[in-house]
């Protein structure tokens, strides 16, 4: 199994999600799509589009956001297993005919997700609690589209996760430790203070949920795995 993994931004890597990958078996090939003019000459069973500081609506100033978009839409409509994190689900949604919007505040630090009755019958999120913990870093959000179905909700940011043929958009972070969140305060945060950023708070709030942001994302790359990369449940170690 071979999952194709669209990177857009240099520091923020597939993370945890790649090792529970690579845990369960599959192989992966990175496209560094931020510094692709065009479309790659690769293909995989599967598709997972990470994050990045860009907005999708940004085509001029990243020229590869037209491509990749154009890549989400074919792949999704012809049915095919995607996983979308953050800037991922929103290409997505864009992709497949809804709208990306500023959110009305930003979310950045950590929060919970409900499921909704969709979401709590989806095979994605089985065996993951409900809140579902999850870290955010993101200022825009995408609406459900046409055909899509809203798995997850929260108070500051209505849309959450949703699923359309066989492409799933998060719009929050199970990926990440309290390393790479680290990480990407150094290369995105000039002036805490001024942008409102508590990095002390956000850094030591991991002592006690890294580890259940490891197994939540364990436990939702081995359900994504099983229900939709074969098209029906079958065994992961």
């Amino acid at each position: 199994m071979k999952i194709l993994v669209f990177q857009n931004y240099p520091c923020e890597d597939a993370a945890m999600a790649g090792t529970a990958f690579e845990e369960y078996g599959a192989d992966i090939e990175v496209v560094d799509c931020f510094n692709s003019k065009r479309p790659p000459d690769a293909r995989g069973d599967a598709l997972l589009v990470l994050g990045g500081p860009m907005n999708v609506y940004e085509e001029e100033k990243y020229s590869f956001l037209k491509w990749e978009t154009e890549w989400i839409r074919n792949w999704a409509e012809e049915g095919r297993p995607m996983l979308g994190l953050c800037l991922g689900a929103q290409l997505l949604s864009k992709a497949t005919g809804g709208k990306v919007t500023k959110n009305a505040v930003p979310e950045i630090g950590h929060c919970e997700v409900s499921l909704t009755d969709a979401g709590l019958q989806d095979p994605l999120f089985s065996g993951i609690r409900n809140p579902v913990p999850v870290v955010q870093w993101h200022q825009d959000t995408f609406s459900v589209p046409s055909g899509g179905i809203l798995l997850a909700t929260a108070e500051k940011c209505t849309n959450q996760a949703f699923r359309i043929y066989r492409a799933i958009g998060l719009q929050f972070h199970l990926e990440i430790g309290r390393d790479k969140m680290s990480a990407w305060i150094d290369e995105y945060v000039r002036n805490p203070n001024e942008e409102g950023i508590d990095v002390e708070g956000i850094l030591g709030d991991f002592a006690g949920k890294e580890t259940v942001y490891a197994n939540t994302c364990r436990t939702l790359i081995k359900n994504f795995l099983r229900y939709d990369v074969s098209g029906s449940v079958k065994s992961v170690r």
